[in-house]
């Protein structure tokens, strides 16, 4: 494993913090530790990055990456109207068969 000196030191909040109505998450990706504290992974663009860096801190295998989503984000969709698709139901041919 390579230790990289530049890296930024992972960033805590604490449940109370998260659980707040005007929360926003300051990073893209993060994991949630034994105590159920959001650890963020700042400066990632990959989420394979962010994986590789909380295996080095933690251990392999131990936390898996999420991803934040944010209210900005869903407003965002709802306004492009991306949020929410309709599944189309189509007939099959047992469907369509007459008897």
């Amino acid at each position: 494993m390579t230790t990289n000196k530049k890296a930024k030191p992972l960033v805590v909040v604490q449940r109370e913090v998260y659980n707040e109505l005007d929360f926003k998450d300051p990073h893209l990706f993060y994991i949630v530790d034994w105590n159920l504290n959001r650890v963020y992974v700042p400066s990632c663009r990959d989420r394979m990055v962010a994986q590789q860096r909380i295996d080095e801190e933690y251990g392999a295998g131990l936390y898996s990456v999420r991803v934040s989503r944010t209210v900005d984000d869903l407003k965002k969709k709802l306004a492009t109207g991306t949020a929410f698709k309709y599944a189309r139901g189509t007939a099959t041919r047992k469907g369509q068969k007459k008897y």
